[in-house]
Formats: C-alpha cells, sequence, structure tokens
C-alpha cells in the first residue's frame, strides 16, 4: 500500500473505532477534535505531520478509551498492546520539543527514538528521503495495527457476559476525565494564588499522565477537581522552582561577574522565566544573556 492508502486507511479505521464505541459501549469514546490527517508527500513532512495526529488520537481524543481498552486487552485477552502507543509519546517528544542533553528523562526518550528509527529505517536519525519514506511507512503501518487491534478488543467486549459492567465502568472513568484545557485553567488558578509563575502547558505536559491516573482510580464520590487542585499545588512547589537547569555559579561565569545582589537576582529572573516558558539549559542562558545585557539585575 502507498502511504496515502495507509493514511485513508488509518482515518477509516479511527471512524470505525468511534461507531464501534457507542454500539457496544453506548458512549463516544473519541473526544471531538479538529484535527486534519497526515499528508503523504513529501515523507519527511508526512512523518512530522503523523506523529502529532496520533497522539491527538491516542492520548486527547482517547484519553479515557485507549487506557481503558489497553487495561482489557491485558486483564481479559492477556494481549500487551501498549508498545506504539508508548513509541509516539516518544516520538512526538522528539520531533516537537526541546531536549536537554544533561535531562535523564530526554535521554530516555533520545535513546527510544533512535532504536525506532534504526528499526525502521537503518539510521539513528533520518537524514536522506529514504530515510523519512520508510519512517513513515513504518508509522503509519503500526499505527493502522494497533487501531485494527484497539477495534478487535472492542468488538470481542460486545460479545463478554460482563459487558453492562464493562460499560458502566467505562463510563465511569469518562465522567471523570479532566480535559486539558481545563488542567492549563486549574494550573493557571493556582499558580496565580501560590505566587509561583508557570506555563500552563509546560507543567501540564509534565503531570498530565499521573494526575489523569490519579482522578481515574478516585473512589466513588471523590471530587476530581479537588483532587486537581492539590495535585498541581504540589506539583507547583516541588517541581517548578527545583527544575531550572542552571545555577548561581553559572550566572558568574556566563555574565564573568562576582557574587552579590545581582547574581541573586539575575538568578531568580532566570528561575521565573524558566517556570513560565520551559526550555533547555542553554536556551535559558541565552535569553539571561539577553536579559543582562539589556540591564536587568542592575541595582542602583
Amino acid at each position: 500500500m502507498t502511504h496515502r492508502e495507509n493514511i485513508a486507511e488509518l482515518v477509516s479505521l479511527v471512524a470505525r473505532l468511534e461507531s464501534s464505541g457507542r454500539a457496544v459501549l453506548g458512549a463516544h469514546i473519541l473526544t471531538e477534535h479538529e484535527f486534519d490527517p497526515p499528508i503523504a508527500e513529501p515523507a519527511g513532512l508526512g512523518f512530522y505531520q503523523t506523529v502529532p495526529y496520533l497522539y491527538v488520537q491516542y492520548f486527547e481524543r482517547g484519553r479515557v478509551s485507549v487506557p481503558f481498552l489497553l487495561d482489557k486487552a491485558a486483564a481479559l485477552y492477556d494481549v500487551d498492546l501498549s508498545g506504539h502507543k508508548l513509541d509516539v509519546h516518544a516520538l512526538r517528544t522528539f520531533c516537537q520539543h526541546a531536549r536537554d542533553p544533561s535531562s535523564d528523562h530526554d535521554a530516555r526518550i533520545r535513546a527510544r527514538c533512535h532504536a525506532w528509527f534504526r528499526l525502521a529505517c537503518g539510521a539513528p536519525v533520518p537524514g536522506a528521503d529514504p530515510h523519512w519514506d520508510a519512517c513513515l511507512g513504518a508509522l503509519l503501518v503500526a499505527a493502522t495495527n494497533f487501531v485494527a487491534q484497539l477495534l478487535n478488543v472492542l468488538e470481542r467486549l460486545g460479545s463478554e457476559p460482563l459487558l453492562p459492567h464493562i460499560a458502566a465502568d467505562y463510563c465511569s472513568r469518562a465522567s471523570r476525565r479532566l480535559a486539558p484545557h481545563e488542567v492549563d485553567a486549574t494550573i493557571a488558578e493556582r499558580s496565580n494564588i501560590l505566587g509561583i509563575p508557570v506555563a500552563a502547558r509546560v507543567l501540564r505536559e509534565r503531570i498530565y499522565q499521573d494526575l489523569s491516573r490519579k482522578v481515574e482510580f478516585l473512589p466513588d464520590g471523590g471530587d476530581p477537581r479537588e483532587l486537581a487542585r492539590r495535585f498541581i499545588d504540589e506539583a507547583l512547589v516541588t517541581q517548578v522552582q527545583i527544575r531550572a537547569p542552571i545555577s548561581g555559579d553559572d550566572v558568574m561565569t556566563l555574565l564573568a561577574i562576582g557574587p552579590g545582589k545581582r547574581v541573586g537576582e539575575l538568578f531568580r529572573w532566570a528561575l521565573s522565566y524558566h517556570g513560565e516558558h520551559g526550555g533547555t539549559r542553554s536556551e535559558l542562558l541565552e535569553a539571561l544573556r539577553r536579559h543582562a545585557s539589556e540591564g536587568g539585575g542592575q541595582f542602583r
């Protein structure tokens, strides 16, 4: 099959998954989302469009349903289908986000993606057009197989004697779902209350999966939004302030200045900037250099 045919097959399978979900579980299993299918040519651009397209299907539209079906596949049929979803998460980070060479987390992402690329095209990072063509083909084949397997799990659930209980379990999980925009709004609110500046999207991408899992297993009668407020407060205090990838020594080295009040003010500015914008160590140092050159941190 050509890339264009694989994309058409993938879009058709996603639509079938949603219609089968309504038939089997009596509920929407993919939320509404405006996101155009990827293009087939050129292959490099097609790959860079396919990765976020799949991320949206698995992690946003299918925020509840995809983990639910993976759980049922493992529990009822002893099948582990999670590998492709993990690959897409890693590839999305690799393709769309700045990576910090000193971060263990980023090193693991890089290693997983390099291994995936080697299997797909024979190189740790695609370069030539044939590499991208092979990578796009491999990704589309893996995605169509994955969605087809999810569809198969869903159809098998339709014949389970305990289907009413399975459907009720799904509806219970779906009712507790916190959409990304709700989490962003809560982060903005708590950030303002605690006086800890942070870009909502940056923090949400760090905590969303863990928060969603806690909400999913909240006891009956629990308030998911109250849990989110407490979880985000803790994340603001424990994660935002300690993750700036520089120190006061870096400030002095970068600007060739000695210890003193100016170092403290510039370092506090850097912490605030990093909380709001994220980014790598080198990007933060460059922003700090610009800020200092414009007179930031001067004491009169």
